[in-house]
């Protein structure tokens, strides 16, 4: 489970919040103490934008002040492929650095967030790439 604001200029943060399950595959391809590992999953994310001020003001008419319109909050929901490619080097019975390249793949968007009527590449994450780098724990 994950949570996620995206932050983008002059707008309330992008809020998101995802789960699903991951699959790690660990074949036996490099020679002790090297280790790598495959990993697919599945998940759906619920992507919220805040309502806010629109960012262009529009002059209402010749000679009046431009105002800023309300813009209405809307909600989308992302179902999502994660895969990635990891290498680790157990250095001792407890501790196993490693590197992690990844991305996530966007297959399916619904919701008004994502309505058709908006750009087709406006804010859909068709593919999001990852570079991870951590220590696992093998106790």
């Amino acid at each position: 489970m994950s949570f996620d604001l995206s932050p983008f200029d002059g707008l309330p943060p992008l809020e998101g919040a995802e789960a699903g399950a991951r699959l790690r595959l660990a074949p036996p391809v490099l020679p002790v103490p090297w280790r790598t590992w495959l990993i697919v999953g599945l998940g759906f994310e619920r992507a919220y934008e805040p309502s806010h001020l629109s960012t262009s003001p529009e002059a209402p008419a010749p000679g009046l002040l431009p105002v800023r319109a309300p813009v209405a909050g809307a909600w989308g929901g992302v179902l999502d492929v994660p895969i990635a490619v990891a290498l680790g080097f157990r250095a001792n019975r407890v501790l196993e650095p490693f590197v992690e390249l990844g991305a996530r793949l966007g297959v399916a968007f619904g919701g008004p967030l994502y309505a058709p009527a908006s750009s087709p590449y406006l804010g859909r994450d068709v593919v999001a790439l990852s570079l991870s780098l951590g220590v696992n724990s093998n106790q």
